[in-house]
């Protein structure tokens, strides 16, 4: 358990390879963040009540795996972002995020978002944003409901793939 009263990113790695953050909750912090990460495993983390991103790889992360993780009443859900590539989001769950539930963005490409849930969040459920890389991102097996905007939304982006996908009760 960590509880740190939003002290600014709780959990951070940065330029590491191979890390692994398992079995447990961080509570009332600015989140975990990964930036410059590759062959990283984060797995059944319950992030609650961060005042920044429950999770997120950043600034060239790579073939790293978020698995498992839920997110609760934090100020955003989990982000791939920025020249990220090659990472896998599966089985997670982002719930009642004040912004974004699901962020791809900025020229990150080639990840794979799979069988995810994004419910209550304030804003979409799954966002595809500003992504121009060459490989296009996959998301697939994902529902997206009762959100105060889109289940799913591409902007700005190029090859994409969205299959087999869900999304109901979503207020925009």
């Amino acid at each position: 358990l960590v509880d740190s009263s939003n002290t600014a990113n709780t959990i951070k790695a940065v330029g590491r390879e191979g890390v692994v953050l398992k079995n447990f909750r961080v509570i009332n912090a600015y989140g975990v963040e990964f930036t410059r990460d590759t062959g990283c495993l984060i797995d059944n983390l319950w992030v609650i009540k961060c005042g920044g991103n429950a999770l997120i790889l950043q600034t060239g992360s790579y073939n790293n795996v978020v698995s498992n993780c839920i997110s609760e009443t934090s100020a955003y859900g989990i982000f791939v972002y920025t020249s990220s590539y090659n990472n896998t989001v599966k089985n997670n769950v982002v719930r009642g995020a004040t912004s974004y539930g699901f962020l791809i963005h900025a020229t990150v490409s080639g990840n794979r978002v799979l069988n995810n849930i994004a419910e209550y969040n304030n804003v979409t459920g799954f966002t595809l944003l500003n992504n121009t890389g060459p490989n296009g991102n996959i998301l697939s097996g994902n529902i997206s409901r009762s959100n105060q905007n889109h289940g799913f939304t591409i902007d700005n982006s190029i090859g994409e793939t969205l299959t087999m996908n869900s999304s109901y009760a979503n207020t925009g």
